[in-house]
């Protein structure tokens, strides 16, 4: 008799932890569903604005130009894994904006490769990008997945010059999925450290000012002897500068002691550390140049003298080429003033 009583009530008891366990993941996973959503209408070209999550039901709303843009949004959102539902609220007003960019890039770096892919308002535009990335990359493999003018009518945007950012990915850009549009870049994919987020997405920031940066950018584990090293050096670097006299080469007290810190972790591996100065903008270009390469020698030689082999250290100087911040404000000049130290390969 108690058997019969008490396997009801651990039954109501067991659905309804379960009901409660689901409430209380809703909000997230109604926000996982809502992020998928948005990066999907993003990939193809549309505004992420147009989506908003209600549980596991996408909502389309806003306005396109044309029906078929209409339905190509909608089986974007339906086929983004998770979503149970779309309901669409979309318009169709052929006087409004478009609802989807007519030129769109996606530069997807991974494993020293650039694969580009994407649609343009001309073939001109398309060839210019494929230069731009080409020169920037030099002698690296740029691999073109899906490029292709758009069928649009009227007068194209400008393209901007993208060589900045190409450059930018090839020297910060492993792991990442990057996507332009209208003046608009999404960074996506997996960094080695917060630090290599911060610095990817301020030297994009800088180099295009009148863009908007956002950034869903995460942490992923080394895979590497060389990527554990560069780890290890952006955790002890992380919030610190290398600290030098001003206008000089000469390192403080607080510059040798940061160093001090490096020396254990760059003696104990076998990989190549490119040793970088920059500068803010303040000053003659050439005398900037020139602090730059002789901050970056010192260091070099503070360091061999230390004990690190100095054939696994290679010193430049870029003086105020690569700002990571502006360099209207004293803030900005003074994270622009660094030693960065990167795993080094040919250029």
């Amino acid at each position: 008799m108690f058997q019969r009583i008490l396997v009801p009530v651990l039954l109501v008891a067991l659905v309804a932890l379960v009901v409660v366990c689901a409430r209380s993941h809703a909000p997230e996973i109604q926000g996982q569903l809502e992020t998928r959503a948005r990066i999907a209408l993003l990939g193809a070209g549309f505004s992420d604005r147009m989506v908003r999550g209600e549980g596991r039901v996408a909502v389309l709303a806003g306005s396109v130009r044309e029906p078929a843009e209409r339905d190509a949004a909608y089986q974007v959102v339906a086929s983004v894994n998770g979503i149970r539902g779309v309901r669409d609220e979309l318009t169709v007003d052929p006087r409004g904006p478009p609802g989807r960019a007519r030129s769109l890039l996606r530069a997807r770096v991974q494993s020293g490769r650039l694969y580009l892919a994407g649609r343009f308002a001309s073939r001109d535009d398309l060839k210019e990008v494929l230069y731009q990335a080409r020169r920037a990359w030099r002698a690296a493999p740029v691999v073109v997945e899906d490029l292709e003018p758009a069928d649009t009518a009227g007068d194209p945007e400008p393209w901007p010059d993208l060589h900045p950012l190409f450059r930018i990915l090839k020297q910060r850009g492993e792991g990442t999925d990057t996507l332009y549009r209208d003046n608009r870049i999404d960074l996506r994919g997996k960094v080695l450290s917060e630090l290599g987020q911060e610095r990817l997405r301020g030297a994009i920031a800088a180099a295009y000012p009148q863009w908007e940066v956002h950034s869903t950018l995460a942490v992923r584990a080394a895979a590497n002897a060389e990527e554990a090293l560069q780890v290890d050096l952006d955790r002890l670097l992380a919030g610190s500068i290398v600290e030098f006299v001003q206008d000089s080469d000469a390192l403080t007290d607080r510059g040798r002691a940061l160093l001090d810190r490096l020396v254990e972790p760059l003696r104990a591996s076998a990989g190549r550390v490119e040793i970088s100065g920059h500068t803010d903008s303040q000053g003659d270009a050439s005398y900037n140049q020139d602090l730059s390469e002789r901050r970056a020698r010192n260091v070099k030689d503070y360091l061999t003298a230390h004990g690190v082999p100095p054939a696994r250290l290679v010193a430049t100087g870029h003086g105020a080429l690569w700002p990571l911040a502006d360099n209207t404000t004293p803030e900005g000049r003074r994270r622009n003033r660094r030693i960065e130290f990167r795993i080094f390969r040919e250029d």
